[in-house]
């Protein structure tokens, strides 16, 4: 078999032998790592990750402080200060909350004014976050926060030592709209807000195995917040202090019940746990052998890379949110840009849930939970409306991508016929609105080449879904709807012959307009992915690559790029056999890993910068994609195949004849197509739409 210029190519599990494959050397273990260990992956650097968020529950710890709060940088998490604050994120229902100052700490003399830190250090665990203090009287506080498996619930362990003649001075704020009282029945203050409810109770900390036992003081409570003095003896001591938080209609039941949970046994037995639950599923994870990256800025060592990219996979799954008592309308999981940036601007019902970061979250989980990811997938498509649109911010279409991907992780035909009218319908409209649907950006005339780009490929996608499910009619409708696509955007974006344009005006005949003017190249580039873009565009984009890239410069040369671009480009530099690619790869890996934050878009500002929503999956997903590619693996079919980034020059038509192996470890299975297969799984009475 020699080329085959379509994206076919790459879901052909047969296209080699297996004798063929491990001269790819393809270095990423499938069936994961058995013996990882959280506590490896410990990040005590100053750029270090603080949000820490419980897989499924709705609390974030250390949320971005949001518009409300700062202004100029609201989705900037800051280190920890000198009050040694324990910030809360939530979601309620629909709604995101913040907690701010909920608790901080403090030293004092009886009667005395506080005083607090000087100095601090901290360190990021994917199970806990640790901090040592340094205070003006050369007393030293330790902490820890982690979450409990109550998953709604969590705990805050003090050691206090050297200080002598001191009080601990525990205190917090009352959160915004909420009303703080002292409960004397139940020993807990209780914050009350129209969103939910929230119990805090401090218990001390006795003998080697820190029993949590009960405090008989009473704090004082005002409007401004709470203040709690206890007893240092002999200048040390040990107290815990348990959050336990529930939505309103949950009700304060459930708070008492999630911080009971985590005061009923010792903070070291609650911690084993919680470690328990990131190490099970972090063993699970596809294991790289190849780490550490380098570029024209020096080398990322094995250990930072192999940190990051198992952070990223913890990232994505602390990312989950269980179903919410309170969300009828919206009965099913969701994979939220990042938890704790408390991002809300997905469909009303799911606002956590955005319809492209989403997407790649259900995409690599399940690589490790498939039959999860069907479930968050199905639900978002239920949001699809009759006449295609899908609520909240409008972005570029990778949901056919998700399905076949999901599809190859775990076959299931009825879901395919489930989801596959509100796939095509939402691909008709997006046919139709190729461009930014958000805010006041509501221009209907607008054509973005990013959104084009991503829609043809998202239709070979839907061709392949249709074939599975035995539509033969629907093929060659797609594949007519694909061509015209492609002959617009020679008139929208390649008219003129000395540039690529981005925008496209259809009303003026324009390509910029007040509000939408800025050029990003690397948007340009993910054209470079489109097998039948015709040669001569083939040329123009692969020209206007080359003379952006260099990899001696800051981000390679572009201004800005986010993680879906990155790998539409870095698949086309892949299958046209470019020789950029591996340096194309570094790049970007290294930029990320710089970076330091988990976000939705690398800036070349000097320094390289996160920017955009902060922390967001689309960094760490791309380092997990990129990494896949370092040691020779691509996702992109949903059965992962060893593959060998290009080293001759490639003349940019067709695509290059690399070899490509199966490299699934059994639990996936590629199913076969046509309508013989698909039939056997059909129930009678319900035919799929027609055109």
């Amino acid at each position: 078999m020699n080329l085959i210029p379509s994206l076919r190519r790459i879901f052909l599990v047969t296209l080699l032998c297996s004798a063929c494959a491990p001269s790819l050397k393809a270095q990423v273990v499938m069936a994961g790592d058995p013996g990882f260990d959280s506590d490896s992956l410990k990040n005590a650097e100053a750029n270090q990750w603080r949000w820490l968020c419980f897989p499924g529950g709705r609390l974030s710890l250390n949320p971005a402080p949001g518009k409300e709060i700062s202004p100029t940088a609201k989705w900037d998490i800051p280190p920890l200060g000198e009050k040694l604050p324990l910030d809360i994120g939530a979601f309620a229902g629909t709604k995101a909350v913040r907690l701010m100052n909920l608790v901080t700490i403090g030293l004092c003399v009886p009667g005395g004014a506080p005083e607090f830190s000087c100095s601090r250090s901290t360190a990021w665990f994917p199970y806990k976050l640790s901090f040592d203090s340094a205070f003006p009287c050369a007393a030293r506080v330790k902490g820890t926060d982690f979450f409990t498996t109550a998953r709604d619930a969590v705990m805050r362990v003090l050691e206090i030592e050297g200080a002598t003649g001191k009080l601990l001075r525990l205190g917090g704020a009352t959160p915004k709209r909420a009303d703080l009282q002292w409960d004397a029945a139940g020993g807990v203050l209780l914050v009350k807000h129209p969103e939910y409810v929230c119990e805090i109770k401090v218990v001390r900390l006795s003998g080697p195995s820190q029993t949590p036992a009960a405090l008989n003081q009473e704090p004082k409570v005002d409007a401004l917040g709470w203040a709690l003095d206890l007893p240092l003896e002999a200048g040390s001591g040990s107290y815990g202090i348990a959050i336990g938080f529930a939505s309103t209609v949950e009700g304060p039941a459930k708070a008492a019940e999630r911080v009971d949970s985590a005061v009923s046994q010792s903070p070291s037995a609650n911690l084993a746990k919680s470690k328990a639950v990131m190490d099970d599923y972090l063993r699970k994870v596809p294991a790289p052998q190849k780490w550490g990256v380098k570029d024209a800025f020096g080398e990322i060592s094995a250990e930072q890379h192999r940190r990051a990219y198992y952070a990223a996979w913890a990232f994505n799954y602390q990312n989950l949110i269980d179903v919410f008592p309170e969300a009828r309308e919206y009965p099913f999981p969701q994979f939220s840009v990042g938890k704790a940036s408390l991002w809300d601007e997905g469909e009303k019902t799911a606002p956590a849930t955005c319809g492209w970061e989403s997407l790649f979250a259900y995409q690599w989980n399940a690589f490790v939970d498939p039959e999860l990811s069907w479930k968050a997938f199905m639900g978002l498509m239920t949001r699809v409306d009759k006449e295609g649109v899908l609520g909240g911010e409008s972005l570029p279409s990778r949901k056919a991508q998700t399905a076949w991907i999901l599809h190859q992780r775990k076959p299931d035909l009825e879901r395919l016929k489930i989801v596959y009218p509100a796939l095509k319908r939402y691909l008709l409209w997006r046919e139709r609105n190729p461009r930014w649907v958000y805010g006041t950006n509501l221009a209907k005339d607008e054509k973005d080449i990013e959104f084009a780009v991503s829609w043809l490929l998202d239709v070979d996608y839907a061709v392949l879904v249709t074939e599975e499910l035995g539509l033969r009619d629907e093929k060659p409708v797609w594949k007519q709807k694909q061509a015209a696509m492609i002959q617009s955007m020679r008139q929208w974006f390649f008219s003129n012959p000395d540039r690529i344009e981005q925008f496209y005006f259809a009303d003026s005949g324009r390509h910029a307009t007040k509000t939408r003017s800025e050029i990003v190249p690397m948007m340009i580039a993910t054209a470079l992915c489109l097998h039948d873009l015709p040669d001569d565009l083939t040329q123009r984009t692969g020209a206007f690559f080359r003379t952006t890239f260099d990899p001696a410069k800051k981000l390679g040369g572009f201004n800005t790029a986010k993680h879906p671009d990155l790998d539409l480009t870095a698949y086309g530099l892949l299958d046209r056999g470019m020789p950029e690619a591996k340096a194309f790869v570094e790049t970007f890996l290294a930029a990320d890993l710089r970076a330091g934050e988990f976000a939705e878009v690398l800036e070349s500002n000097p320094p390289i910068m996160a920017g955009g929503v902060k922390p967001s999956a689309f960094s760490p997903l791309n380092i997990i994609e990129f990494t896949w590619l370092l040691n020779n693996v691509r996702y992109d079919s949903g059965v992962p195949k060893a593959c060998k980034l290009p080293a001759n020059q490639s003349k940019l038509v067709g695509c290059n004849s690399d070899l490509f192996g199966s490299l699934d470890d059994g639990k996936a299975r590629k199913v076969g197509r046509g309508s013989a297969v698909a039939s056997a799984s059909w129930s009678a009475g319900s035919p799929l739409p027609l055109w």
